[in-house]
């Protein structure tokens, strides 16, 4: 517009000049004279005319200029299309928005192309209204970018349409959040409660009638005291508001009163809303945990006592015990500690079953509680092991009265539910505080070790903690950490008894014992390294490498090319246990060179009670492929002949404990001489072990026992040495001593 202005007045500008040349042609000389300086100031006014007009020119396109830069990054996109949709112009966010990267790329562009192929044809039918003067409202449509854009458009005066576009993708994904929200808070598990400032209600969920039974009409418009309990005082509320209002929140258990007059157990969350510093809304969450409480009071109990015994359990034993440490810190006072452990029960467990195992330890817990005082701790520790603290109670002859006490009271049989009677015993381990410690954890450790100590000394039996044992604790602790090392660095080895014929005195065979040399600790005893690897489990790779090395062994001394028949071997109640025992064995025999037959596998009595139905079937498996099996140390365990028929054993070894007395006691040798007797009857060997005295041997040959082993005739040598020690006749020569 401002460029046609200036033509028009350059135009009239031109023809003034044009008229008044020729008016001053007619003029005279004065005349002229005027006439020439009026027209130096008209002309002068016509340039000052002409600055000002440039110089609007310029405010108008700088206008212009700022107004077309503020378009073309406005938020708002905006594209000038023609009546075929082609886009002619458009603003940085209307690119964006129709997904054009460049206007370059944009002319002859259509708009269509930018929308997505499902909404098209409607985005089409939508302009064609448009562009045909129709009214149209704000529209929507998706992108080929997957946007959500809203669309106004208007036709220009000259025929041209401005489409204005909006990208709405953000506000319809938070109002589908928003609704979302509403909907989780609407259908939550939960009672939620929005009030104002002054704590009317404004907002109630529809959990609120089941938490409550008010339903949301009722309580719209409410204070939240409609709740109220009336259990509680004045001053609850106060600080309650007190901490919403300074800290934002509060949250606890409040017992409410609901529509029916019920009290129920609420735990509730309240939030303060602010506006800057103003509070304006308070939101309230609660849930009904009347049941949710009860059950934790249950599982509360569950946590801290037995099941089966109702006793108290570990956890409430730790906690009892840390809190008279505690207690007595300061103090002179001092309790005792006895740890018990069943004797046997393993046995009757795997014998019966293990709800017989159930009905034994309840037994054992009412035993218990009939002999203690009522002041004393009584808990179930785990398994069959129990505690007992004896509150000041320090004095040795009142700790050992207790004691014999339980001893005896668990020493009774036990009738079980199927008529069955069974008999146990127990070890019992005694720590006192303060003397040997201050705290629970070294308080239970040394009553264990005092415990395990009875064990080895006979059972059914208690001890008294001391420093030795710890050192002897402490032992075994370093003994663990070197036994997996022991065979492969070289301090393992192999050493063999031989086995005598009663009717030709000549070796028939070997036991093959391990022995092993620590360059610290010295010779270290079979029963405590053997004990050992059971225990940590290292047994499962000790035990094949004890089978291997005797078998390599004697096949290399060549004894067993005519002069030997059979070798004894040792078996672990954990091998036996392993699922590829018999497979092993046989595998390992193979590999040796020797034949299955040579093979007299030893197993105690103690070992196969505890899991008999096992033990026979793979020992049963092992007799079929020609193994031979024997019952070693025979009579320090359970002695029963009965079982003896019923066990897959080929060899009875009678222990070197009725051994060693039949030359001195008649009722020792009758004991023997049964054994053989009712061995041979059930078609079994037998083997008498520990001899060191001729007499013995004499005594054991006149009864018809079938071998003899022990150190009259040789003591365990290594393989290289057994020709020395394979021929006993020449004891037998010699004058007794």
């Amino acid at each position: 517009m401002a460029n046609d202005k200036y033509a028009i007045l350059k135009k009239l500008a031109h023809q003034r000049a044009k008229d008044e040349v020729d008016r001053l042609s007619e003029m005279g000389g004065r005349d002229l004279q005027s006439a020439f300086v009026a027209l130096k100031i008209k002309t002068f006014e016509q340039e000052i005319l002409l600055e000002e007009l440039r110089l609007d020119k310029k405010k108008v396109e700088d206008v212009a200029f700022k107004y077309a830069d503020i378009l073309s990054k406005f938020p708002i996109g905006y594209a000038v299309c023609d009546s075929n949709a082609i886009v002619i112009n458009a603003n940085e966010q209307g690119l964006k928005n129709f997904c054009i990267s460049s206007m370059d790329k944009s002319v002859g562009r259509p708009v269509a192309l930018s929308i997505s192929f499902e909404d098209r044809s409607r985005f089409l039918t939508w302009f064609s209204k448009v562009n045909g003067g129709m009214a149209q409202n704000e529209s929507a449509f998706t992108t080929i970018n997957d946007s959500l854009i809203s669309l106004n458009a208007s036709v220009l005066p000259g025929g041209e349409i401005i489409i204005i576009s909006n990208d709405i993708s953000k506000t319809q994904a938070n109002l589908k959040l928003l609704h979302l929200i509403k909907n989780a808070v609407d259908n939550s598990n939960d009672s939620v409660l929005i009030t104002d400032a002054d704590s009317k209600i404004i907002y109630a969920n529809s959990s609120l009638a089941r938490v409550t039974g008010y339903t949301r009409q009722e309580v719209i418009g409410k204070n939240p005291s409609i709740l109220r309990s009336g259990i509680y005082g004045a001053e609850f509320y106060e600080n309650m508001w007190k901490e919403i209002t300074e800290n934002g929140f509060w949250r606890g258990q409040i017992a409410d009163r609901n529509k029916d007059g019920k009290l129920s157990i609420h735990q509730t969350n309240i939030s303060a809303v602010k506006d800057g510093n103003k509070i304006v809304n308070f939101i309230a969450i609660f849930s009904d945990v009347t049941e949710q409480n009860e059950m934790n009071e249950k599982i509360l109990e569950l946590s801290i006592y037995d099941t089966l015994t109702r006793l108290p359990n570990r956890l409430m034993f730790k906690n009892h015990v840390e809190d008279i440490c505690k207690s007595k810190f300061s103090s002179t006072d001092g309790f005792s500690l006895l740890f018990i452990d069943l004797d046997n029960f393993k046995y009757v467990n795997d014998t019966y079953g293990h709800s017989f195992g159930d009905e034994l330890l309840v037994e054992v817990a009412k035993r218990l509680k009939r002999v203690m005082r009522k002041s004393d701790f009584v808990a179930r520790f785990g398994g069959d092991e129990f505690i007992v603290v004896l509150d000041e109670i320090v004095e040795t002859v009142s700790i050992q009265s207790v004691a014999d006490n339980i001893i005896e009271a668990l020493s009774e049989d036990v009738k079980l539910s199927i008529g069955q009677k069974v008999t146990i015993g127990s070890s019992i381990g005694i720590s006192l505080y303060p003397n040997d410690a201050r705290n629970y954890e070294e308080l239970v450790k040394f009553a264990d070790i005092a415990m395990y100590k009875a064990k080895e000394d006979g059972k059914n039996r208690y001890f008294f903690y001391n420093e030795q044992m710890s050192t002897q604790s402490i032992r075994i602790s370093k003994l663990k950490n070197i036994l997996p090392k022991a065979e492969t660095c070289g301090e393992m080895y192999m050493k063999y008894q031989p086995l005598f014929c009663t009717k030709t005195l000549k070796a028939i065979g070997v036991e093959a014992l391990t022995r092993w040399h620590n360059i610290q600790y010295g010779e270290i005893s079979p029963m405590e390294f053997i004990t050992l690897s059971e225990k940590t489990g290292h047994i499962r790779t000790l035990a094949p490498w004890i089978y291997k090395t005797a078998c390599d062994e004697m096949k290399k001394s060549g004894l067993y090319d005519g002069v030997f028949s059979e070798l004894a071997l040792n078996i672990s109640g954990v091998q036996l246990k392993e699922q590829n025992f018999v497979d092993s064995i046989v595998s390992l025999t193979y590999a040796s060179g020797l034949e299955a037959s040579n093979i007299v596998l030893e197993v105690t009595e103690t070992l196969l009670i505890e899991n008999l139905s096992l033990a026979r079937s793979r020992l049963e498996s092992l007799r079929e492929r020609g193994f031979r099996v024997a019952l070693d140390d025979f009579g320090t365990g359970y002695s029963s002949l009965s079982y003896l028929q019923k066990l897959p054993i080929d060899i009875i070894k009678i222990d070197k404990s009725f051994i060693d007395n039949i030359h001195k006691d008649k009722k020792s040798m009758d004991i023997v001489e049964t054994i053989i007797d009712l061995s041979h009857d059930l078609g079994k060997h037998v083997v008498a072990e520990g001899i060191e005295e001729r007499l013995q041997a004499e005594l054991l040959i006149e009864s018809g026992c079938d071998i003899l082993q022990g150190y009259l005739f040789s003591q365990p040598v290594k393989a290289k040495y057994l020709e020395r020690h394979i021929d006993a006749s020449d004891i037998f020569r010699q004058k007794p001593k």
